[in-house]
C-alpha cells in the first residue's frame, strides 16, 4: 500500500512538473513572438527608417535563435539574415556585452544613389560589445547604374580585446571568382584603427608591411593609412 501510494505521488509530481515546463515554454514562446518580436520590429524600423521583419524568435540555453530577418530600404539597401544566434550571460548583460553573435548566410545589397550627407566626428560605436562574432556564407553586393560588384562566401571570425583580432575570407566577382583572405586587428577609442597584417587576393600576398587604416575623424580624412605593395 505504501509503495503504491509513493508511486502515485511521484507520478503526480512528474505530471505537475511536465505541465509546468510546458506552460513555461508556451508562455516564453508567446512572450517572445507575440510581444517581443513586434516590439523589436517597430523599434528597428523606426531607427533604420526601413521595413524590418522577423520570422521567429526562440530561446535555448541562454541563446536567442532568430530566423528569417529582413531589412529593406527601397532604392538604398536590403539585408536578409536567414539565421542568427545571440548568446547572452548574466555577466554579459551587466557589462552590456553579447557573448556570441553568429550570422548564417547574411546577404547585404547596396544600391548606388544620392550621396549621403556627411557626418562630423568619429563613428558611433554601439554601446553593446560582442565578445565573439562569426559570419558564415555571407554575400555582399553593390550595384551601380551599369555595374555590379560582389563578395561571396564571406567568412568572418573576430573576438574581443584591445586590440581585437579578426580574420575574413571571400570570393571576389562572379563565380568562381578570386579568393580574398584578410587577417588583422582593430581597436576602438579616441583613435579608431584597423591594422591589416595579411591581404591575399588570388593567391598573391599584396602587402609586405602592415596597413593601418584610421576610420573617420572629426579633423581628419575619411580613411588614412600606408599601403606597401610588391
Amino acid at each position: 500500500m505504501k509503495h503504491r501510494r509513493l508511486t502515485t505521488i511521484l507520478l503526480g509530481l512528474g505530471l505537475i512538473g511536465g505541465l509546468s515546463v510546458a506552460a513555461a515554454f508556451w508562455q516564453s514562446d508567446r512572450l517572445l513572438n507575440q510581444l517581443l518580436r513586434p516590439l523589436v520590429e517597430r523599434t528597428a524600423s523606426a531607427r533604420l527608417a526601413a521595413e524590418v521583419r522577423i520570422g521567429r524568435i526562440t530561446l535555448k540555453d541562454a541563446t536567442f535563435l532568430v530566423s528569417e530577418v529582413s531589412v529593406n530600404h527601397p532604392d538604398h539597401y536590403s539585408l536578409s539574415l536567414p539565421r542568427t544566434a545571440i548568446g547572452l550571460s548574466p555577466s554579459g548583460l551587466l557589462a552590456r556585452r553579447i557573448d556570441r553573435l553568429y550570422l548564417s548566410q547574411p546577404a547585404l545589397e547596396l544600391q548606388a544613389g544620392p550621396r549621403a550627407p556627411s557626418c562630423d566626428g568619429p563613428l558611433q560605436v554601439p554601446d553593446w560589445g560582442v565578445t565573439r562574432l562569426e559570419i558564415t556564407g555571407g554575400r555582399y553586393t553593390y550595384r551601380t547604374a551599369d555595374r555590379r560588384y560582389s563578395l561571396d562566401q564571406i567568412q568572418v571570425e573576430t573576438g574581443s580585446g584591445a586590440p581585437f583580432p579578426f580574420r575574413a575570407s571571400a570570393r571576389i566577382g562572379e563565380a568562381p571568382g578570386l579568393a580574398l583572405e584578410v587577417r588583422g586587428s582593430g581597436s576602438w577609442g579616441a583613435r579608431q584603427r584597423i591594422t591589416l597584417e595579411h591581404l591575399q587576393v588570388g593567391g598573391r600576398q599584396l602587402i609586405v608591411a602592415p596597413l593601418q587604416v584610421t576610420l573617420p575623424q572629426a579633423d581628419g580624412p575619411l580613411v588614412s593609412g600606408t599601403l606597401t605593395l610588391e
